[in-house]
């Protein structure tokens, strides 16, 4: 027989009193079944994706733009290489205007600026936010970057060319920048291919080794610097070495503090 105990409705089989109920006496209770329930709700937020769109398209650009001069300068990468390898080619180069030809600074900048702002996103994304950036956060750091490096190098061409008048050396610091503008356009046409495999790779190995070559390129760089600053007889060795660390290791160190401190 069926009857009701505690809210429950209990099949006891052949026994008429509760108490004598089996131990194997099936116990059924009412739920609230899907026809009862009010419907729920369920709304989804799909995750933001790491996107690398924006970095794509600063790269394709630079690397369209060394591609045309490939096409108009054939021996500029020649002369390039050759003058990153021989200071004395190097300055026969730039004496001879064979080196960076008339029309080609501007298109060298853009590309340095492109490749170092994609260079310094992914740093961000690896050692500084912790994360990936979605379509629209990887849009808004890259213009930063993209202004904060226009910036940098823009002001600190202007202020060399400024301290070259003030002291009288524009020949050396005629030198010294294009020597700065020389390594920054190796590094740029080293980066491009190796920032497009490190976008695109789930490993950050690609990235670090980008970095390491990025701070020898960084170092090389400085060490010709000043060499040339040697040459500068008016001054001490020690007065040229404190110039290039104000004019070259401070801005970047002062930048390096904004960074981190999401001030920039």
């Amino acid at each position: 027989m069926d009857f009701f105990w505690d809210n429950c409705k209990v099949n006891a089989g052949y026994y008429d009193n509760p108490d004598e109920m089996d131990v194997y006496a099936t116990v059924t209770r009412t739920f609230i079944t899907k026809d009862n329930a009010a419907p729920i709700n369920i709304n989804p937020v799909p995750l933001e994706q790491h996107s690398v769109f924006w970095q794509f398209i600063a790269l394709l650009l630079a690397a369209f733009i060394f591609t045309s001069i490939k096409i108009v300068r054939k021996n500029f990468f020649r002369n390039l290489s050759a003058a990153y390898r021989s200071r004395p080619i190097f300055k026969q180069l730039l004496r001879d205007g064979m080196l960076f030809p008339s029309g080609l600074y501007i298109p060298l900048f853009i590309v340095i600026v492109l490749s170092w702002s994609v260079f310094l996103l992914q740093l961000d994304e690896e050692l500084i936010s912790f994360q990936y950036f979605s379509k629209d956060e990887e849009l808004r750091v890259l213009l930063k970057y993209l202004a904060g490096v226009t910036v940098f190098l823009s002001g600190k061409y202007l202020l060399h060319y400024l301290s070259g008048l003030l002291f009288k050396t524009v020949a050396f610091t005629k030198e010294y920048l294009n020597n700065s503008f020389l390594f920054s356009t190796v590094s740029s046409l080293v980066f491009i291919p190796l920032l497009f495999v490190s976008a695109f790779s789930k490993s950050s190995i690609v990235f670090f080794t980008l970095l390491i070559i990025a701070l020898v390129i960084i170092l090389f760089k400085f060490i010709r610097g000043f060499i040339i600053s040697l040459e500068i007889e008016k001054y001490s060795h020690y007065q040229n070495l404190i110039y290039l660390c104000t004019l070259e290791i401070l801005p970047v160190l002062i930048i390096y503090r904004m960074v981190m401190n999401g001030g920039y």
